[in-house]
């Protein structure tokens, strides 16, 4: 029983298995015939049939090449194809120790000895998102998305399967949005100020205080109150801020779902194909 690797495919797991019997044999001068069954049968293809490989293929060649050494030394080696899982005690007794290798690799983290592309690609990922995230801790803007996301991720997440209100969060989050203190930015209003003409429209304007929604925020408010057991509304309540208890941000689903039937409520973000279009030209 060996592990072959942190993440390698089924096939190369055969692969491997077949070349370390090899090489016993070659090691130890092993000179009588040998029969090794297996259930792959792309494995045989591979290295009895003459298949072309599509990965693998430095595994591949080796194991062919030890067959070949095998064969000109009159060692005889026959690779015999067996069905899998119908109860046939030696093919179940070898499926339980690959199992058993796997579980112990991943839990006592054993060295392998095989580095495959998927590790190739794990590790870069891993690096470069370790090198995004030393970058957004240091730098000077973002700030306030840095509140609501602190940890980069190479994945986009969301909270609530709906596109269309998935990206307005995203927009509330970071501010770069619809409302008039931002719009007004870009110019493409003449003024931030809200249509209730009591504040500029900024995010938290829209979400806590314009009186334009007070019918759909009060439900929000009976809503979120019936999750979280407080009638305080916030930014980070609503948008997600990291600095919340842990039993709120096991919600989150919940109240962005709530979020997205006020942003509904409100129609104020009907005309968001009108920033894209400006900012086109």
């Amino acid at each position: 029983m060996k592990p072959v690797c942190k993440r390698g495919s089924i096939l190369l797991g055969e692969m491997v298995a077949i070349q370390l019997v090899l090489i016993f044999m070659s090691q130890n001068n092993v000179k009588r015939s040998l029969k090794i069954f297996c259930d792959s049968q792309s494995v045989i293809g591979l290295l009895t049939l003459g298949w072309s490989p599509s990965s693998h293929h430095q595994t591949i060649k080796e194991t062919k090449d030890l067959l070949q050494s095998l064969s000109s030394q009159n060692v005889e080696v026959e690779i015999v194809w067996t069905p899998g899982h119908v109860d046939i005690r030696g093919n179940d007794l070898a499926d339980s120790l690959a199992k058993e290798a796997a579980t112990e690799a991943r839990d006592k983290d054993i060295e392998a000895p095989y580095v495959t592309l998927d590790d190739v690609s794990t590790a870069a990922r891993r690096s470069v998102s370790a090198k995004w995230q030393r970058q957004w801790d240091r730098a000077d803007t973002g700030r306030r998305l840095y509140g609501f996301k602190p940890m980069v991720s190479l994945k986009n997440s969301s909270d609530i399967s709906s596109r269309h209100h998935t990206s307005i969060i995203s927009q509330l989050r970071t501010g770069y949005c619809q409302l008039n203190r931002y719009r007004h930015r870009l110019g493409f209003t003449p003024s931030p100020r809200c249509e209730c003409d009591l504040d500029n429209e900024s995010v938290a304007h829209y979400l806590l205080d314009c009186p334009l929604y007070d019918q759909p925020r009060h439900q929000l408010i009976l809503q979120t109150m019936t999750l979280t057991n407080s009638a305080e509304l916030s930014e980070e309540l609503l948008l997600g801020n990291h600095h919340l208890e842990e039993e709120i941000k096991n919600l989150r689903s919940d109240i962005s779902g709530l979020l997205a039937t006020y942003i509904d409520s409100t129609s104020r973000f009907r005309a968001a194909p009108q920033l894209r279009n400006s900012t086109a030209q």
